[in-house]
């Protein structure tokens, strides 16, 4: 099953989150949108299909902020379950507005809970505090290298340039997979050599995100 996991912001209402057109810096087919106040929602818009059944997990720390954007980002996605005719299910997760390590490490087993075999998983990492997107990532490697059958589809993020003014999307799942290689590499006798070689073959000549 389509899985979409992310965190609900704690950005002041009822302005914090404003109706935004993420530029695709990186042309990823699954980013490109209209206007959002949620960079999950053009993940949800260009992967789920006519008559599919998805789950959508939404991280939500305790705080009175967030009760409104999870009325809204349900609002966006119901308006989207009309124009692409699927439906879903949205679950909270909730968890205390915390920076304890216990309060993390619950959280990483609510979101370990719903991780099941033969699930396809997106997560966006943008919101939250510094932790959160840590922890997602730490659920993502779970499910992927634990659960049967189970593929880590994209883990995207919105960041927002000070200089000129834009938002942008990127899916950074390059990366996890970079990570779980990494990982992997106490089995080989030269791990450097092996990771220059695998860096040399991902090497584009430059950084999109700089």
């Amino acid at each position: 099953m389509k899985k979409y996991y992310l965190t609900i912001s704690q950005q002041p209402v009822p302005d914090g989150l404003r109706l935004t057109s993420y530029q695709n810096p990186g042309d990823s087919p699954i980013l490109s949108y209209g206007e959002t106040r949620f960079p999950i929602v053009p993940v949800i818009f260009n992967t789920v299909k006519p008559g599919e059944d998805i789950r959508i997990f939404a991280v939500k720390p305790e705080n009175p902020n967030t009760d409104h954007w999870y009325a809204e980002l349900k609002k966006e996605l119901d308006a989207l379950k009309e124009k692409k005719q699927f439906t879903y299910e949205m679950k909270p997760i909730d968890t205390p507005d915390s920076e304890l390590v216990g309060d993390h490490l619950r959280l990483f087993g609510k979101l370990t809970d719903t991780a099941e075999d033969d699930d396809v998983i997106y997560a966006d990492i943008t919101y939250g505090t510094k932790p959160l997107p840590m922890i997602m990532l730490m659920f993502t490697n779970f499910a992927y290298r634990y659960k049967q059958n189970v593929d880590i589809e994209a883990i995207v993020y919105g960041a927002f340039n000070h200089n000129t003014k834009t938002s942008s999307l990127y899916d950074v799942s390059a990366l996890f997979y970079m990570n779980s290689t990494v990982n992997q590499l106490g089995t080989v006798s030269d791990p450097k050599k092996v990771l220059d070689m695998l860096l040399a073959l991902n090497d584009t000549g430059g950084d999109e995100n700089e």
